[in-house]
């Protein structure tokens, strides 16, 4: 089977059949441009990365708090809803691996389950 041929069978897919599949080939592009271009990250610079992103997150946290933050490194890719919906904007932007992280409000108090 061609590519033409794939397309052809992909527009009879019902709308939600075929956001699963541009989600699937998503993935698999970024994927392959995160193994094809990314060098290793040492400690260093993930420590440093890890503390430009909470610098971030304290500066932010009024503007941005109650709302799942999606991020490249320290850089602000968008915001959403919840994990799910953040997944899904990083791989539309092609990034595999975007830091993801719900950022409390001001005056939200975080709980712990169950000792």
């Amino acid at each position: 089977m061609n590519v033409q041929e794939i397309i052809k069978a992909t527009r009879q897919l019902p709308p939600e059949e075929k956001r699963q599949l541009l989600l699937a080939l998503e993935a698999d592009v970024a994927e392959v441009q995160v193994a094809q271009s990314e060098l290793p990250v040492t400690k260093d610079k993930e420590l440093e990365i890890r503390e430009r992103r909470m610098k971030w997150f304290k500066a932010n946290q009024v503007r941005y708090g109650g709302q799942y933050v999606v991020m490249d490194e320290d850089r602000l890719l968008g915001t959403a809803h919840s994990y799910r919906e953040g997944r899904e904007l990083a791989l539309s932007q092609g990034v595999a691996d975007a830091f993801i992280d719900y950022l409390s409000k001001p005056d939200e108090e975080g709980e712990m389950g169950g000792w």
